[in-house]
């Protein structure tokens, strides 16, 4: 009798601590998903807001203020949520990152494209996905190796952003 009850004893804490510990690496696994995730979308903006490129001047991680640039506009609602991620840069984000950007006109034809900080892929490939890209109709999401986002300008061009994400 009481080695039953041990058997059960142990097998019940044995499948608890499997349970308790399954619920603490999914929650740390969705956490760091969402970091990244943050961390993608973060970078994409600021390659949007500054025409495929990054900002000129990055120094202590704080981008110097642009009043053309969206994140600063003191109308923009959510003005400190916004400007946030220009301030946690690193200085050598523009050296770390491999990006390309292609720009189409309202009618749907390929102005530019810019594979100048990115060898993984050739001009036409990225002209190729960049294409596929822009008929489709989300503005974000994933194409191979590569996140994107889709941004209308005033202009009335889009802007494609491609930023690769297997290093991240």
């Amino acid at each position: 009798m009481i080695k039953k009850l041990q058997h059960k004893f142990i097998l019940i804490s044995v499948l608890t601590i499997f349970a308790v510990m399954t619920i603490i690496l999914c929650i740390g696994n969705f956490i760091l998903y969402k970091n990244i995730n943050d961390r993608q979308n973060n970078l994409l903006n600021i390659l949007i807001d500054n025409g495929g490129y990054f900002p000129e001047k990055i120094d202590d991680g704080k981008i110097k203020n642009n009043d053309e640039q969206a994140p600063f506009r003191e109308e923009n609602k959510d003005f400190e949520k916004t400007r946030k991620p220009y301030f946690e840069i690193s200085p050598e984000a523009p050296y770390e990152n491999r990006f390309f950007s292609a720009v189409f006109s309202d009618n749907g034809n390929l102005i530019s494209i810019n594979t100048g900080f990115i060898s993984a892929i050739s001009t036409t490939q990225a002209t190729d996905m960049s294409h596929s890209v822009y008929k489709s109709n989300k503005l974000t999401g994933y194409l191979g190796n590569y996140k994107y986002k889709k941004a209308d300008y005033s202009d009335g061009n889009d802007n494609c952003i491609f930023r690769q994400y297997k290093r991240s």
